[in-house]
């Protein structure tokens, strides 16, 4: 089976494909920007047994850019028009692309910089906020605060129980946990300013 490919109304095809699943190239560099139509023919037994037409449209040429009036808009009176034509090569020339109406480009730039910066910050912690309040608690306090451990916290060696009708907590006292030089900071930091030393 053989395949004749022909593009708009040319009336020669400008590729036949002989082989099954042939791959080629359509270069549309030499096609005028706008809508066109790949023909496929296919030829048995010089017949032609079957026609699909594929269309497609070309973008190669400067990209065009209008402000001001959008495709269905209802106006009246003069128009106040902005129009820009920009092509595809590497350099982009900023004051080019501000057509729209609203804040120029450069303000968009800088404010989403803003928001990765913060987004940067705040994921890496390198000022080590996260561990500032703890230390600052404890360095009020005249604490030395605890090595940080990946273990579970040991239990607290005055577990506090409430016993129904008592406005008083009962406090379990272990002998062996108790920790001398820990209730002697905390007292100070925390007690005496009310029960003296």
């Amino acid at each position: 089976m053989l395949i004749r490919l022909y593009l708009d109304d040319q009336a020669e095809p400008f590729r036949e494909l002989t082989e099954p699943s042939e791959h080629f190239e359509l270069d549309t560099t030499k096609l005028s920007d706008g809508r066109h139509v790949l023909h496929l023919v296919t030829v048995e037994d010089g017949k032609v047994t079957g026609r699909r037409d594929v269309a497609f449209e070309v973008r190669n040429g400067p990209g065009i850019a209008l402000a001001g009036l959008r495709e269905g808009d209802v106006v009246r009176g003069e128009v106040p028009l902005v129009g820009n034509a920009s092509g595809g090569s590497v350099g982009i020339d900023l004051r080019r692309v501000e057509t729209h109406r609203g804040l120029p480009l450069w303000v968009g730039i800088l404010a989403l910089g803003v928001v990765l910066a913060t987004t940067v910050l705040a994921a890496l912690d390198p000022f080590n906020f996260r561990n500032y309040r703890s230390e600052a608690d404890a360095i009020e306090s005249g604490i030395e605060a605890p090595p940080e451990s990946d273990e579970a916290p040991a239990v607290e060696p005055f577990p506090v129980t409430l016993v129904e009708g008592e406005y008083m907590p009962v406090l379990e006292f272990d002998a062996a946990a108790a920790d001398k030089a820990r209730g002697e900071a905390l007292y100070k930091a925390r007690c005496t300013g009310c029960h003296g030393s």
